[in-house]
C-alpha cells in the first residue's frame, strides 16, 4: 500500500521481472537469483484488463491455455484445466459472452477482472502478483474478487502479492501481510493487525475510534513533512526482513496458525549473522552434493515458518535454523536411501520447479530447459485461429461492405461504359488511378486504426512468455490474407465491369491480382506505421505524409517531374500498380483505341489514314514508363517484402519484453 507515486507498481513490476530502467541489488526466489527461467513462474496481473473484444470469454481462455499449456498436454486436459479455472473464479455464467469494450458491452468490470486473473492461473504460477485488482470495482465485487484470490491462496498453496489502493477495513484485515510505502520507501512492513500499534509507538495516534485503518495510514504516509520526518525516521531504525522461507505452492503445504489463517513471513529486526545463516540454510536445501535442485517440504517447511503474533528473538532463530539443519539432513540421509530419483519425480515432488543457481543461457527457458511452454506450430495454428475470429468482424463490418458497394457503384456510373477512344483515355486513366489509391488508403487505414489494440494485446503476452513473436506475426499476416482480399474483390468487380475495363478474362485476373497485391502492399505499410507510431495522431501524420506523396508522385496528377526530383516516384508503390493496371488494360488483348475526329495528338492519325493506334502507342502518350512488367511485379513484391519486415523488426525491437 502507499499514496500515488510511492512506487507501488514499480516495486511490482521489479519482483516480476519486469524491466523498468536502471536498478541496484538483487532479487532471490527461494535464495536463488530471479532468471529468465524462474520469471516464468511469477504470473503478473496488470491493472488494465486488456484483451480481444471480440473473442468469448470461453474463447480466451481457451486459446490461452493452448498457448501456455505445453504442446503434450491432451486438448481434453487443457479443457479440463480451463474448467477447473473457470469454477475457482466462478465464470461459468459468462463463458459464452463477448469481452467487449467500452463501445460493445460485454463482461462486467468484475468478470474481465477475473477473466484477467484466470489467464494468468492457467499455467499454475508459483506467485501471483496483481497490480490494484479492485480499481474501478464497486464495494462488493471488490471485497468478492479478495476473497477469491484468499481463498485461492490457501486452497492451491500459492503465494499472492497484490497492491491495493484504499481499500475498506473488511478487505485490509484479509491480508496477511503489509508493506506500506512512502515516497519510494518501506515505512512499514509486517502483520496488518499490528500496522496501528507501530504507529501508536511513533506517536502517530488514531484518535478517532474505529476509524479505518487503511485511511489513516495512507494520511500519514503522505501527511505533513513532520509526520512523514517521524515515519522515514521509526522506519530507519527497523531492518524489515524475513525469515527465508521457500515459495508456498514449491515448497509443500502453507504453514497455518490455529486460526487457519496462512502464516505470513515474520517481521523481525536482523543482523547479518542470522540473515547469513538463514541465506546459507536455504540455499542447502536448493542444491545438495550430487547437483540435484531440491525443496523444504512438508515438516521442513512448518519449521521454517514463524508465527504472527511474535518476532523471534535471536537465540530463537539460531534454534529454528539448527532444528532445520537437522529436517534437512534427515531428508537427505531418507533420499540417500533411496533409488536414484527421475527428472520426472524431481518435478513431480517440487510442483514442476526446479531452481537452477548456477545455470542461466540468457534463453527465455522456462521448466525443464523448455524455452516455451507451446511448440511454435501450435502457437502458430493457435494464433492463426484467434486473430481470424478476432479481426473476422473488425474488418468485414456491415458498415464498411455498405461503403464498398456504394463507391464501387458510384465509380462504376461516373466511367459508366468506357470506350477506347482517344477522348476517353484520359477517364480510363482516372477510374484506373481513383481504383488503385483508394485500396492504398483503404487498407493501410484499416489497419492502423485496428492494430494498436491488438499491439497492446500482444505485449503483454509477449511479456508474459506466451509465445514467439515469429509465431504471431506469421500467424497474423496469414490469418488476415482472406479477410484483405473479401471487400477490394467485391468493389472491383461492380467499377470493373460497369466502367467497361478490359473484358478479356485474363486482362480480369490479372488486373485483379494487381489491386490485391496493391492492398496488401497497404495493409504492410499500416503495420509498419502503426507498430512504429506510439499513438493514433502519430501514425495518422505518417500516414498523410507517405501517402499524400506517394499519390502525387503516382503518374496521375504529375506526368512530368523535374529532372532532380525523378528518383522519388520510384518510393511510391502506388507508381508501379498504376503503371501495371495500364498495361494490363491496353495490352493484355485489350481494344485498339479510336482517334479522335479533329486535332488527334496521335502521329499516326495525323499523318496517315491510320483511325486508331495500338495501345502501346497510347501508353506512350501517356508518358508511361517503358517498365516491364516483371520489373514492376518485383518492386511492388520488394515494398510488401520490406514493410513486413519493418513492422516485424520494430515489434521485435521497439516492443521486446524486459
Amino acid at each position: 500500500m502507499g499514496p500515488s507515486g510511492s512506487g507501488k507498481t514499480t516495486l511490482l513490476n521489479v519482483l516480476a521481472g519486469r524491466g523498468v530502467g536502471t536498478l541496484t541489488g538483487s532479487i532471490l526466489m527461494n535464495n536463488v537469483p530471479l532468471t529468465k527461467k524462474l520469471k516464468r513462474k511469477i504470473a503478473f496481473v496488470l491493472q488494465e484488463d486488456i484483451f480481444f473484444e471480440n473473442l468469448t470469454l470461453r474463447e480466451t481462455l481457451v486459446f490461452t491455455a493452448c498457448l501456455r499449456l505445453p504442446s503434450t498436454m491432451p486438448y481434453a486436459d487443457k479443457l479440463k484445466k480451463v474448467d477447473d479455472i473457470v469454477e475457482t473464479l466462478d465464470l461459468r455464467k459468462c463463458l459464452d459472452t463477448k469481452i467487449g469494450s467500452a463501445m460493445d458491452r460485454g463482461l462486467s468490470g468484475g468478470e474481465k477482472k477475473r477473466t484477467n486473473i484466470g489467464s494468468e492461473l492457467l499455467n499454475d504460477p508459483a506467485i501471483l502478483v496483481l497490480d490494484e485488482p479492485t480499481t474501478g470495482l464497486d464495494s462488493t465485487t471488490a471485497c468478492n474478487l479478495i476473497d477469491m484470490l484468499q481463498k485461492y491462496a490457501v486452497t492451491h498453496n500459492k503465494t499472492v502479492i497484490t497492491s491495493i489502493h484504499q481499500p475498506s477495513s473488511q478487505i485490509f484485515y484479509k491480508f496477511h501481510k503489509l508493506m506500506l510505502l512512502s515516497e519510494g520507501e518501506v515505512v512499514y512492513f509486517g502483520s496488518s493487525h499490528d500496522v496501528m500499534d507501530f504507529f501508536s509507538s511513533i506517536n502517530l495516534h488514531c484518535y478517532i475510534p474505529h476509524y479505518n485503518a487503511a485511511d489513516f495510514i495512507l494520511d500519514k504516509a503522505k501527511g505533513t513533512k513532520e509526520e512523514l520526518d517521524i515515519l522515514h525516521k521509526a522506519a530507519k531504525e527497523q531492518r524489515w526482513t524475513t525469515f527465508n522461507r521457500p515459495v508456498p505452492s514449491i515448497a509443500g503445504s502453507v504453514p497455518q496458525t490455529s486460526s487457519g489463517q496462512m502464516n505470513g513471513h515474520a517481521l523481525m529486526p536482523a543482523d547479518d549473522k542470522t540473515m547469513k545463516e538463514n541465506q546459507a540454510v536455504t540455499s542447502e536445501s536448493l542444491s545438495d552434493g550430487s547437483g540435484t535442485k531440491e525443496l523444504v517440504q512438508g515438516e521442513a517447511a512448518k519449521d521454517i515458518a514463524t508465527t504472527e503474533e511474535s518476532a523471534p528473538t535471536k537465540e530463537s532463530k539460531d534454534a529454528s535454523v539448527q532444528e532445520m539443519n537437522t529436517n534437512l539432513n534427515h531428508q537427505e540421509a531418507t533420499n540417500t536411501d533411496k533409488q536414484e530419483e527421475s527428472p520426472e519425480h524431481m518435478k513431480a515432488e517440487t510442483n514442476g520447479f526446479i531452481p537452477n543457481s548456477s545455470e542461466d543461457d540468457g534463453n527465455d527457458d522456462i521448466v525443464l530447459g523448455e524455452r516455451w511452454a507451446s511448440s511454435w506450430r501450435t502457437q502458430y495454428t493457435t494464433l492463426c485461429r484467434r486473430s481470424f475470429k478476432q479481426n473476422f468482424s473488425e474488418v468485414l463490418t456491415k458498415i464498411d461492405l455498405l461503403r464498398h458497394i456504394v463507391l464501387g457503384i458510384i465509380f462504376g456510373i461516373l466511367y459508366f461504359q468506357l470506350d477506347h477512344t482517344e477522348e476517353r483515355l484520359h477517364d480510363i486513366r482516372g477510374i484506373i488511378f481513383f481504383g488503385t489509391v483508394y485500396w492504398g488508403f483503404d487498407s493501410v487505414f484499416t489497419t492502423i486504426t485496428t492494430f494498436p489494440t491488438e499491439r497492446d494485446v500482444v505485449n503483454k503476452e509477449r511479456a508474459s512468455g506466451m509465445y514467439r513473436l515469429s509465431a504471431y506475426y506469421l500467424a497474423k499476416l496469414t490469418s488476415e490474407l482472406p479477410l484483405m482480399i473479401i471487400f477490394p474483390t467485391i468493389h472491383f468487380n461492380i467499377y470493373y465491369w460497369l466502367g467497361g475495363l478490359n473484358n478479356f478474362i485474363g486482362a480480369y485476373l490479372a488486373a485483379w491480382c494487381i489491386l490485391i497485391l496493391n492492398t496488401l502492399v497497404g495493409q504492410s505499410l499500416g503495420l509498419a506505421i502503426s507498430a512504429y507510431s506510439p499513438d493514433m495522431s502519430t501514425a495518422i501524420t505518417f500516414l498523410a505524409i507517405y501517402m499524400l506523396s506517394a499519390m502525387m508522385l503516382g503518374g496521375f496528377y504529375v506526368e512530368i517531374l523535374p529532372f532532380w526530383l525523378e528518383w522519388t516516384q520510384y518510393l511510391s508503390f502506388l507508381f508501379y500498380t498504376y503503371n501495371l493496371f495500364l498495361r494490363v488494360e491496353f495490352n493484355i488483348r485489350g481494344d485498339p483505341v479510336k482517334c479522335a475526329k479533329e486535332e488527334s495528338i496521335f502521329e499516326e492519325c495525323i499523318t496517315g489514314n491510320a483511325t486508331e493506334v495500338d495501345g502501346e502507342t497510347a501508353l506512350d502518350s501517356m508518358d508511361v514508363l517503358d517498365i516491364p512488367v516483371w520489373a514492376n511485379l518485383v518492386a511492388l513484391g520488394g515494398f510488401l517484402l520490406v514493410f513486413r519486415l519493418l513492422g516485424y523488426y520494430v515489434l521485435k525491437i521497439k516492443y521486446k519484453p524486459k
